[in-house]
């Protein structure tokens, strides 16, 4: 991904050493006492930019009411002074300890300022949009070898934040030359700001000792808030969730009964939401899922790819990722594969070093991946993936282990001429700046269900070939997604961001040889796959021997399971979703959805036990 910001780096960095040298002619202080009332002017100002920053992107989302949108300004305006003071404490410390040059480092205070302002920009619209701030998902996609793939920001987007860019130095320059004037008094401006902020956590105080909830929704809204007192009505499990987990996988060797050798297929289709599979949406896997097993109540486990996949190809929870990760640790259902001598089709439209399962699910088979491809275009790549997968069943010579996965249904949702069945929408790359909002959902949407249904077809020319060259007789196919895709049903767009259904649950379709057709409506996850596949393979050893689901063809088996994001899992319920943080800045924090549920925290805490459990079962 950073290759594709180094333009935008230079641009930037240009920006950087012009405003250098205006500082430079413009900045002239006398001593460095006057350097720091300038610096903490400079700093209080920059507040009021970064609020209105802040305001701009997020207005919809801040401004539900009058009551509450004045509330939420205070706090705003409170947050980013704050937030810009630490700013300038950071530059004064920094200056400070070079001995003699307190003066000559001012000239350098309005760029860090802009390069502050670019930081709360960026931060900004990734919370308008997804509802986060910048975290370690964010840092990942930006650094990862083949984000690119997936996270698409296209030629208006870069333009419109280098529009942006344009804006924020001139506003800073200007700033700076306002506050060189020696009619500005620096007591009156920061000593405004500190009474502002002080006001501010009073208020904060007073909302949380007297149960007022408006008054207190800032730590959910703003980056690094922070309150002066705390009253949770829920948990804090601070050292109680475990940073790092323990591995013993499978925790001891398998036993076959028999080697039965199935075809095994997993059809995986990027963001593919339970209410996506309808005769109208995808006619060719409704057709075929009513000769298979239609799993109506399935989650994914995870809000995102990586814990998505990691869940269904070893049965585990995501919280396991980074010890399979550093020893490189393939998933039993691969191993079993490879010890039977399977052909390998491992086949993806976007590359699978983001996330990285070519050094974990298929570190044993990565000579078998194609996930590189000379177009850029992700139709065409799904397009490659399905014509080449067909060309290998053809040729194949011993039972196969198939992996496809589809990723035009990924944002921005791409799909060529000819498949715009749902209108309005548009084929044009998205405005991240502009074009995310929930005025703009219906385009969005059928964006998404346009490219839902150019899969299908590439889907369909696939199921075809299996019916026509008898692969339906000992083939197991399993169709579904790594997580679902949201469109402000609650309040939320896209997936990372939450764990309402329409993130979290996907469509299931099962076809088995030997398994009658049917609808099946009991809750099942992801978790559940790789013991259904193995005990296919004749695999006698107890579930819990190396995964933490169980036969998704068992009704009566208790199911308990864990939707992990990035910093936080949900315990999805009948009735209810508990969320937990267990990493981050908040790690600890406990919420129960839907918010208006008046639940005893015992029976919260006996939920939260079971999830730590889960958490440490292997």
């Amino acid at each position: 991904m950073l290759k594709t910001l180094k333009p935008l780096i230079f641009f930037i960095g240009t920006l950087v050493v012009v405003n250098f040298y205006l500082a430079e002619k413009v900045l002239k202080v006398s001593s460095e006492d006057k350097t720091y009332w300038f610096l903490s002017n400079f700093s209080i100002a920059n507040g009021f930019i970064s609020s209105l920053i802040f305001f701009y992107f997020t207005k919809s989302i801040l401004f539900p009411g009058l009551a509450k949108g004045l509330v939420r300004g205070f706090s705003v305006l409170s947050n980013f002074i704050l937030l810009n003071l630490a700013v300038g404490v950071g530059i004064a410390v920094i200056s400070g300890c070079l001995p003699g040059k307190v003066k000559e480092t001012a000239i350098f205070i309005p760029s860090l300022f802009f390069l502050f302002q670019l930081l709360v920009l960026v931060d900004s619209v990734i919370f308008s949009i997804f509802r986060y701030h910048i975290n370690s998902l964010v840092i990942n996609v930006v650094t990862a070898e083949g984000a690119e793939d997936s996270v698409i920001i296209g030629d208006k987007t870069v333009k419109t934040f280098m529009f942006y860019c344009l804006f924020l130095i001139l506003l800073e320059d200007m700033l700076l030359i306002v506050l060189s004037k020696s009619w500005v008094s620096s007591k009156q401006l920061l000593v405004f700001g500190i009474l502002l902020v002080i006001s501010e956590k009073g208020m904060y105080t007073y909302g949380a000792v007297k149960g007022i909830p408006f008054l207190v929704e800032g730590e959910k809204i703003f980056p690094f808030y922070y309150p002066f007192s705390k009253k949770r009505y829920l948990l804090r499990l601070f050292s109680k969730i475990p940073r790092e987990t323990l591995l013993k996988y499978p925790k001891e060797p398998l036993v076959f009964s028999k080697t039965d050798s199935y075809n095994i297929l997993f059809i995986i289709i990027d963001g593919f939401r339970f209410d996506g599979l309808t005769e109208e949406i995808m006619p060719n896997l409704w057709l075929f899922s009513r000769r298979g097993l239609t799993f109506t109540n399935h989650y994914s486990g995870g809000n995102n790819t990586k814990f998505g996949l990691f869940s269904l190809l070893y049965g585990l929870c995501g919280s396991y990722w980074e010890n399979v990760f550093r020893k490189g640790i393939s998933p039993v259902l691969v191993d079993t594969l490879v010890e039977r001598n399977y052909d390998f089709f491992v086949f993806s439209s976007t590359r699978l070093s983001f996330p990285d399962f070519r050094i974990t699910a298929f570190s044993r088979v990565s000579n078998f991946i194609i996930d590189s491809f000379e177009t850029p275009n992700i139709c065409e790549r799904d397009k490659i993936i399905s014509t080449k997968f067909i060309e290998a069943l053809l040729d194949r010579r011993r039972p196969f282990f198939g992996f496809l996965y589809f990723n035009s249904t990924h944002q921005p949702f791409f799909y060529p001429e000819g498949f715009e069945r749902f209108k309005p929408s548009s084929r044009e790359r998205l405005n991240y700046f502009v074009d995310i909002s929930p005025k703009n959902t219906e385009n969005l949407k059928n964006r998404y269900w346009n490219a839902l249904y150019y899969t299908d077809f590439l889907i369909g020319n696939i199921l075809k070939v299996l019916e026509d060259e008898g692969f339906l007789r000992d083939t197991l196919i399993f169709i579904t997604g790594d997580h679902g895709e949201e469109f402000y049903e609650t309040g939320y767009f896209g997936h990372t961001s939450g764990f309402s259904d329409y993130q979290v649950k996907v469509p299931l379709v099962v076809y088995h040889p030997l398994k009658a057709p049917g609808i099946i409506h009991y809750v099942t996850s992801h978790y559940d796959i790789v013991a259904t596949v193995m005990e296919a393979l004749g695999c006698v050893s107890s579930y819990t021997c190396y995964c933490q689901g169980g036969s998704l063809f068992s009704e009566t088996l208790e199911r308990f399971f864990l939707v992990l994001g990035w910093n936080s899992f949900a315990i999805p319920g009948k009735d209810m979703t508990i969320v937990c943080q267990f990493r981050g800045f908040k790690r600890g924090q406990v919420e129960v959805f839907p918010s208006h549920l008046t639940i005893k925290e015992e029976q919260v805490e006996a939920t939260l036990k079971k999830a730590l459990k889960f958490l440490r079962d292997f």
